[in-house]
């Protein structure tokens, strides 16, 4: 067990009345051990950061978390560990020059990420999912499944419109031609609404995607299909 000293706790032990560390969460004293590991030297790139951010203040989106990144500098970047010893981890990814130890599986994904664009991600019921439920700014929600999402906004609503409209007896020329000349008054109050909300929601969503918040353009997006 690892222990962060944000979330331990000082008490006495009661069978050897000596004072420790106990996990905050689960309640359990912490064994102490020491072994080497690589490291980020984020300590290194906190000035250099600092002075980019402070340079840049666009650069941190969304920006209602620029003063939060800023504090965070101005206290000081502990270096991350990116290993393990071999010996206690066997899930990981080989150090490419060291038979020792096993570097963190997320360090990898993130360098692919970086160099190489053909590098295999999420299925695209994965991706939609993690869009319209994910966000840079809060926590997604993990209460609606991946497959619920993904039927509902996939197959029953982007799916079914495709389906109408590439049917054989569909004329889509013929219908973009009748919704211009068409006199709104004429329509129901119900078709109306549907007829502002189609007018409004590119607006809508182009004005969030500027901000690069992504899930709410997609929900509007996916309230009008």
């Amino acid at each position: 067990m690892v222990l962060h000293p944000s979330g331990t706790a000082s008490v006495v032990d009661p069978e050897s009345s000596w004072k420790q560390q106990i996990s905050v969460e689960i309640q359990k004293f912490g064994e102490w051990t020491e072994e080497t590991n690589y490291h980020l030297r984020l300590s290194a790139l906190a000035p250099r950061l600092f002075e980019f951010y402070r340079a840049d203040r666009d650069w941190i989106v969304p920006r209602a978390l620029y003063k939060e990144v800023i504090a965070v500098l101005e206290n000081g970047l502990e270096d991350l560990s990116i290993s393990r010893p071999r010996s206690c981890s066997h899930w990981g990814i080989p150090a490419p020059t060291d038979p020792a130890p096993m570097t963190y599986v997320w360090l990898d994904t993130k360098t692919n990420y970086l160099i190489n664009p053909t590098y295999p991600t999420c299925s695209d019921g994965m991706r939609f999912y993690l869009l319209q439920e994910g966000g840079i700014t809060d926590d997604g929600d993990k209460v609606r499944t991946i497959a619920d999402r993904h039927k509902k906004g996939c197959v029953v609503g982007l799916g079914n419109l495709a389906g109408r409209i590439r049917r054989q007896k569909f004329d889509l020329e013929k219908a973009v031609k009748r919704s211009v000349e068409i006199d709104l008054s004429e329509l129901p109050p119900e078709d109306q609404g549907h007829h502002d909300l189609l007018q409004k929601t590119p607006l809508l969503a182009a004005g969030k995607m500027e901000g690069l918040h992504l899930n709410p353009p997609l929900k509007d997006i996916m309230n009008a299909v």
